[in-house]
């Protein structure tokens, strides 16, 4: 072997195995729990309760995504509280990545600023929250990864498809908790977009049959609203009556927050 192409070789594994900014082992070797396990590790954790909202009518929510917690200087959620258009919000929703490779001192980093806002967060895990094995974290901090709660006449879904599958067990879970559901507004939260933009490619979700589920299930079951990250730009799509959105990354300086507004049970949306 050439001493140059050792040297090198080297080089690469000693970057890989040092660095904190991606996980380029688990990208050869995933060391985390798949869709399945996941979901089934659900009942092994306390349930995630719904907010508390005065007026169940009436509220507004807010929906960011991509935090990607990485050095500790950054402060979403300070920005958030200091930012007087989200003065009424209820809760906000993070659409996955908050960890920017599923590192412990990455959510205390989260757990940090968020001392820095007084109302509840939910989130969905992304694909980065997966990396160095980084479930076990996001179990003991965040807890489950798929689960779902009621706010007056209007269900919250939060579905894990943070390995860019949903995976059979998940797909009866939807199914029957859309099934079992009469309520107005059907809000449905995930990482993955089922196409990236007007296609299907790499970085959406792996099987077209994950997206054709989508389609068929959620138009079935009257869901208004799909929301997702991962892709760091901003897009929205009506499909088969279904607004599909992907929501900008949290690091970028514009249409970053996605604010909905429950006004009589009817939606509005705006994008800041």
């Amino acid at each position: 072997m050439n001493w140059i192409f050792k040297i090198v070789l080297f080089a690469v594994i000693l970057f890989a195995v040092s660095c904190e900014y991606v996980d380029f082992l688990g990208i050869v070797s995933s060391r985390s729990q798949n869709v399945r396990e996941r979901f089934i590790d659900k009942d092994n954790l306390p349930v995630i309760l719904p907010p508390y909202v005065a007026d169940t009518s009436n509220f507004s929510f807010l929906v960011i995504a991509d935090l990607h917690y990485y050095d500790g200087d950054e402060k979403y959620f300070k920005d958030i509280s200091a930012d007087d258009r989200f003065d009424e919000i209820s809760f906000i929703v993070v659409c996955g990545d908050v960890a920017q490779s599923g590192l412990k001192h990455q959510y205390d980093y989260l757990l940090e600023d968020l001392k820095n806002v007084n109302v509840p967060v939910y989130y969905v895990i992304g694909n980065h929250d997966l990396y160095n094995n980084g479930y076990a974290e996001w179990r003991s901090i965040l807890g489950r990864t798929v689960y779902d709660f009621k706010i007056g006449d209007n269900h919250f879904i939060f579905t894990d498809t943070a390995n860019g599958t949903i995976g059979s067990d998940q797909k009866n879970w939807i199914i029957d908790t859309l099934s079992a559901s009469n309520s107005i507004n059907k809000f449905v939260f995930s990482h993955y977009s089922p196409t990236d933009k007007e296609f299907q490619s790499p970085t959406a979700l792996s099987y077209p049959e994950d997206a054709y589920f989508l389609y068929d299930v959620l138009e079935k079951y009257g869901v208004k609203y799909y929301m997702c990250g991962h892709l760091h730009f901003y897009d929205e799509k009506e499909i088969r009556g279904v607004k599909y959105i992907i929501v900008n990354t949290a690091q970028n300086s514009s249409n970053k927050y996605l604010k909905i507004s429950i006004i009589n049970n009817t939606i509005l949306k705006n994008i800041y």
